[in-house]
């Protein structure tokens, strides 16, 4: 597992590179807050559902708290109908 801060904005432009995205346009998007609104609105939501852990994942209207194995995400996942791509 390659562990990296994410507080760091190099480690989040290279995630960019590695994923095909524009570490510029990464910088671009930190340095002036181009998705703040809608970040704002996802804290918003998140202290309506009030997770008692961290990672909680949210997907439609159902709370899949502290999911810490993958078959739980899968399972999450099928019943909403998400397609593994």
């Amino acid at each position: 597992m390659d562990r990296k801060n994410v507080n760091d904005p190099d480690a989040l432009f290279d995630a960019a590179d590695s994923i095909g995205l524009s570490s510029t346009e990464a910088a671009s998007v930190l340095k002036n807050a181009l998705f703040k609104e809608a970040v704002d609105l996802d804290w918003m939501r998140s202290m309506e559902v009030d997770p008692e852990y961290v990672p909680s994942v949210l997907l439609d209207g159902e709370l899949l708290a502290n999911p810490q194995e993958y078959n739980l995400y899968q399972r999450l996942m099928s019943r909403h109908g998400v397609k593994r791509r």
